[in-house]
């Protein structure tokens, strides 16, 4: 929908990599056995060292009620189908549920952890928003999630939200490291004052929580296209990339800003931390100087490769407002090293402008 969510959710598996078979998530009434909610949104999937995926996403009402509501199930059977339907968390308004995530814990059977940010808008208008983090595990696989309960505080600093909560595990150590934006509002709610990453971390299992670490500064700017910039793009700006290498325990986080174009446009930067998170490097600029790059994503393998994708602007035209063409980039740095840093193109090229319009031409923030 144009005003947000979807009728429904799915999923896809597969076997060998090449022939893809869907699956519908029930977190909707469109969906057969599904959740209660006219619309779902905001899709995540993780599996666990025993092979059970869990998959999570948001229910929202628009016209029967306000309710926002986050949901989990599993599958036993690589995704073919799906199990425990379970609400860990719903309101109404002034609460406003949003950006959910999950990951299955690499060290711990059965264990996963879906995290999402609470928003608290009373009174509606301005001067009132509280965005404190929130969230809900499992420890049994799936069948019971704990009650959902706030685990990065905002209600100190007036008019502040966290967002974009995601968890890695070290899976030398089993510490969590939950990664986030936040962002500070002026009185009146249309002006952002300060915005930075931050994370905090759990060696317990996320039953206790450290208090908040700046990973760096939220320097993105607004998405647009550079050639017509009243034509606004809708990509993972406010959203963090984490990831662990699981040889080492060095951390990475890769972000839209825009550092390295002086304010212009947002590209694809990296920080690291080789202290657990205590401390965090300057950024690194991943994508091309000068193109404006978009959502990325960073994982790490075994040998400590460092993978990151993302999509960007290379093949715009100067004067061309009538379409806008993008792709999808992979950069990969061995040992997380960017002066061997390699790149190719995995898409074909493809015109951004033909993406459905929902507070900009959305391709998803979710990659």
């Amino acid at each position: 929908w144009s005003d947000g969510g979807a009728r429904g959710l799915a999923a896809a598996w597969t076997t060998d990599g090449r022939t893809f078979h869907r699956s519908t998530l029930p977190f909707s009434l469109c969906a057969p056995g599904g959740a209660d909610f006219e619309r779902a949104t905001d899709p995540w999937v993780s599996t666990g060292p025993d092979g059970i995926v869990y998959a999570s996403g948001e229910g929202v009402d628009f016209t029967k009620s306000t309710r926002t509501g986050l949901l989990a199930v599993t599958s036993r059977d690589g995704g073919r189908t799906w199990r425990n339907l379970t609400t860990t968390h719903v309101d109404e308004r002034p609460f406003f549920n949003d950006k959910p995530s999950i990951t299955a814990d690499p060290t711990r059977r059965g264990t996963a952890y879906q995290v999402w940010n609470r928003l608290d808008n009373d009174p509606p208008g301005p001067s009132g928003i509280d965005g404190p983090g929130y969230i809900s595990v499992t420890r049994n696989g799936g069948r019971t999630w704990s009650e959902g309960r706030p685990f990065v505080d905002t209600s100190a600093v007036p008019n502040t939200q966290t967002i974009g909560h995601l968890i890695v595990v070290d899976p030398r150590t089993g510490a969590l490291y939950d990664f986030f934006d936040t962002i500070t509002f002026a009185d009146d709610l249309s002006t952002v004052l300060e915005a930075h990453y931050a994370m905090v971390t759990s060696t317990d299992a996320g039953k206790t929580w450290s208090a908040p670490v700046t990973v760096a500064r939220d320097s993105a700017v607004p998405e647009v296209d550079p050639n017509a910039p009243t034509k606004l793009l809708r990509a993972a700006s406010t959203l963090p990339s984490p990831a662990v290498d699981p040889r080492t325990g060095t951390l990475y986080m890769a972000y839209e800003g825009a550092d390295f174009s002086g304010g212009a446009f947002d590209s694809v930067q990296l920080v690291r931390s080789t202290d657990g998170g205590r401390t965090w490097g300057a950024p690194e600029l991943i994508s091309p100087k000068g193109v404006p790059a978009f959502s990325p994503s960073v994982a790490v393998d075994e040998r400590g490769t460092l993978a990151l994708t993302y999509y960007d602007l290379r093949h715009l035209e100067p004067g061309d407002t009538t379409t806008l063409p993008t792709a999808y980039q992979l950069a990969t740095l061995p040992h997380g090293n960017t002066e061997r840093r390699t790149e190719r193109q995995i898409s074909r090229i493809f015109d951004w402008l033909q993406a459905p319009y929902a507070g900009g031409y959305f391709l998803g923030d979710y990659q």
